[in-house]
């Protein structure tokens, strides 16, 4: 509106193309926290926006594990959690000799599934790293849409190394 009461300005508008996903994913991890775990399950479902399960709906799991760093615990600063086993001799943080401290990603094997008629499954990722210290296992699960778009959804577990921490001051 130009100021003026039913008077309407003159302009030019576009309209772009895109696409709205018609599927919904959801991977739900473990509720229960997961201690030196030689194998994590995670549920898998995919529905239709519009209602029902993707039924027999092909997905693909791809997973990996990853150090995760601790968040500082407040009042206890001066303390170290979960540094991993102990070691003879002395290491100091940041020593290009110690590599053996040093974790590292690891890709897991990529898992083709078939989900069942109610558009539902279940993931079992095995191989998992020997969990010295904390871990975060991150687990992408991807698929096709009706329209040929791919689509991928995300979790994250963090395998414990035990069920305390403990902290060396």
């Amino acid at each position: 509106i130009d100021g003026e009461p039913g008077r309407l300005k003159a302009g030019r508008f576009r309209v772009e193309e895109f696409r709205v996903p018609l599927l919904q994913a959801v991977v739900q991890p473990p509720a229960a926290p997961q201690v030196r775990p030689r194998e994590v399950a995670l549920d898998l479902a995919v529905r239709y926006l519009a209602g029902g399960g993707a039924a027999e709906l092909p997905v693909t799991v791809r997973s990996e594990a990853a150090p995760r760093t601790l968040p500082a615990f407040e009042g206890f600063e001066e303390f170290v959690f979960a540094n991993g086993g102990v070691r003879e001799g002395t290491v100091r943080r940041g020593d290009p000799d110690d590599t053996a401290a040093a974790p590292r990603r690891v890709a897991l094997p990529a898992q083709e599934l078939t989900l069942d008629l109610a558009g539902t499954g279940r993931a079992v990722l095995g191989g998992l790293p020997a969990v010295e210290t904390p871990l975060e296992l991150t687990a992408e699960v991807e698929f096709r849409g009706p329209s040929g778009e791919v689509q991928t959804v995300a979790a994250r577990v963090p395998p414990w190394n035990a069920g305390g921490l403990a902290g060396v001051r």
